[in-house]
């Protein structure tokens, strides 16, 4: 009686992790490490770290990075802000394709030939020319860090953000974030020391949860700025 029981939770749990979309790729990812490098001319250098938890035979795993992003300013308009993707790398073999329905480049590793089963380290590179910011009177900078089309669970994620000059760090806003819902600080921590911005989740991310980087800055402080 008792092995049905057992039985029993082990199989509503995997029903309920699946449905979650924890499981549901075939992979999971147990560590996301973001580090950005941002020069004054608002290029973003990015490199990722991450460790990829293959339960059963795949190609890899799948990433968006958007080139555009609907965002609201400090102002309170909204508007759009556009990036030039560049200079895409892997330490993998790996495929992209531009998804214009929701602007965002898809990044996917491996090989359809080669199917990967195990636990992989992937490190991906790439610049990111962020345009301007459409507010008049002020700088600002809005990055996904972990951008919401991600369909697997996170178990932790940590980034760093390097700025080109010292700024005033009040005005930062780290969430985690999901299409259709508010952004929300909770389960996850930051701190700045007024040049560089870090930080790390306290739960894991579901899938389709990310976290985005908002920053806001001095009129001129990116040279030149792109309005």
């Amino acid at each position: 009686m008792m092995k049905k029981i057992m039985l029993s939770i082990l199989t509503l749990f995997i029903g309920v992790a699946f449905a979650n979309g924890a499981f549901a790729d075939g992979y999971y990812i147990d560590d996301y490490a973001v580090n950005v490098e941002i020069d004054s001319k608002k290029t973003a250098k990015v490199t990722e770290e991450v460790y990829v938890h293959f339960f059963e035979p795949s190609q890899g795993f799948v990433k968006a990075i958007p080139y555009e992003l609907t965002v609201k300013g400090k102002d309170g308009k909204t508007y759009k802000q556009k990036a030039d993707i560049t200079n895409v790398s892997v330490d993998d073999k790996f495929s992209t394709t531009k998804d214009e329905s929701k602007n965002v480049l898809m990044l996917t590793t491996g090989s359809p030939d080669e199917k990967v089963n195990d636990v992989r380290k992937y490190v991906i590179k790439y610049e990111y020319q962020m345009a301007g910011d459409g507010n008049k009177n002020a700088d600002e900078i809005y990055f996904n860090l972990i951008n919401t089309d991600m369909p697997v669970n996170i178990n932790h994620a940590s980034f760093g953000v390097n700025m080109p000059t010292p700024f005033d760090g009040k005005n930062i806003d780290v969430s985690i974030i999901k299409e259709g819902e508010n952004p929300s600080k909770n389960g996850i921590e930051s701190g700045n020391n007024g040049q560089a911005v870090w930080g790390q989740t306290l739960r894991v991310l579901n899938g389709n949860e990310g976290i985005g980087i908002g920053i806001t800055l001095p009129e001129g402080y990116f040279e030149p700025d792109k309005k």
